[in-house]
């Protein structure tokens, strides 16, 4: 199995024990009680499973694949150990979060022994990649101009990470804010346009048309004045209702346009254009609604409610997700699981499926900003969200479960004719 195979099956898998882990979830806001023959592996233990088993198995291992494609030769020396390694520093958190060890930060729940083992795993797959690049420049590969400098680059993760889940870093609840800010959702973002931005350039992919001098120069020179503007406005102790914060979130709308017509212009291979468009789509949809969820009134009225959480669905299981799909299909164009994820049921049931779930956990949301304590009685239009909620996230735990199944008899198939 090459390393890009590899990284894949393990993608979709923690992708199947993520969504498990979400309906089980969906299941116990349904019916607490059903949480009793858990015993001490309550709702809490189990969210940091499902977010970060989101976030750090399906949502990077694909990211992890395309570094190996651009870094290593040919299914070079210690990709497939590094996607290994990854997996079992994942297992031995996912093991940490059951037993109730957590830093308690979302998505930065890595405490003790996890935590140390994950940083560790985080370096020893730079090495992989630096040792890669001496191998290619050994072997006298032409080079690609600016693979040391992403490398780099890349070494400050390790580094912000052990920063940020130092427990004397900040507290998980900080009474100092009161939420978030126009500059802190602004350089968040530009971060992940850029590395959408430089995914064509990763991926090897040819323009689709005559491209005009310096188009990919002006494209992240915006990007780079638009780090300069997140710069100006992060200074002080800002608050959302300030009206350069509110436009600091505004700027992000001309990325919907942008982002668009930058990767339009590659050719992109055609299992992978429906996921391409379904990343548009949602990643368009997230930041329309994000001006306004923002503004003064009503962020105060939903930032503890459902509908913020509905909001996070459309950037994780849409926007994100249909990424970490079209680098999957791109990067297994050659492989034995090249067609997987053209699978269109599955394609109609993961989309469909988080359609619903965000639309319920926004009409949710906008009942809780009129009456908080709805939820909290269980009355029946929160509990007949809450079953339209579990029933999409059936459904996209089906596509998931498609996917696996199909990968894995892809594999089966080609080993048995080999």
């Amino acid at each position: 199995m090459t390393a890009i195979e590899r990284a894949t099956v393990h993608a979709f898998a923690w992708l199947g024990v993520a969504c498990t882990v979400g309906l089980l979830l969906a299941v116990l806001l349904l019916a607490p009680r059903a949480g009793a023959v858990l015993g001490p592996l309550t709702y809490g233990r189990w969210m940091p499973v499902h977010l970060n088993l989101v976030l750090y198995g399906w949502l990077a291992l694909p990211l992890v694949a395309l570094l190996l494609r651009a870094f290593l030769p040919e299914d070079g020396w210690g990709g497939g150990t590094a996607v290994q390694t990854w997996s079992a520093s994942l297992g031995v958190g996912a093991a940490a979060w059951l037993a109730g060890q957590s830093s308690g930060k979302p998505f930065l729940d890595w405490d003790g022994v996890a935590r140390v083992l994950f940083l560790a795993n985080l370096l020893f797959l730079a090495g992989v990649l630096a040792a890669g690049l001496v191998r290619r420049r050994r072997a006298g590969e032409a080079r690609r101009p600016g693979l040391w400098t992403l490398w780099g680059a890349l070494l400050t993760v390790p580094a912000a990470l052990a920063f940020a889940t130092s427990p004397g870093t900040y507290p998980p609840v900080n009474p100092a804010t009161g939420g978030p800010t126009g500059a802190s959702l602004l350089g968040s973002t530009l971060c992940v346009i850029a590395l959408f931005a430089g995914t064509p350039w990763l991926l090897g992919l040819s323009p689709s048309r005559p491209q005009r001098g310096g188009r990919g120069v002006r494209l992240f020179g915006a990007l780079a004045l638009h780090a300069a503007f997140f710069a100006a406005v992060s200074r002080g102790e800002p608050s959302h209702r300030e009206p350069l914060q509110i436009a600091a979130v505004a700027t992000l709308l001309v990325w919907a346009w942008l982002l668009p017509r930058w990767l339009g212009g590659f050719a992109w291979p055609a299992e992978s254009r429906p996921w391409l468009l379904a990343f548009l789509a949602w990643g368009g949809l997230l930041l329309a609604t994000a001006v306004p969820m923002f503004l003064p009134g009503l962020l105060d009225r939903i930032k503890f409610t459902n509908a913020l959480v509905g909001h996070a669905h459309l950037a994780m299981a849409g926007m994100a997700t249909s990424f970490a799909a079209l680098l999957l299909a791109v990067l297994n164009q050659e492989t034995r699981l090249a067609g997987v994820l053209g699978d269109r049921i599955g394609f109609a049931l993961w989309h469909t499926g988080n359609g619903v779930h965000v639309t319920a956990l926004a009409a949710a949301g906008a009942l809780e900003a009129v009456d908080p304590g709805i939820v909290f009685r269980g009355d029946w239009p929160i509990t007949a969200l809450y079953s339209l909620r579990a029933a999409a996230g059936a459904a996209m735990l089906t596509a998931a479960g498609r996917w696996i199944v199909r990968s894995s008899g892809r594999l089966k198939a080609r080993r048995n004719t080999a």
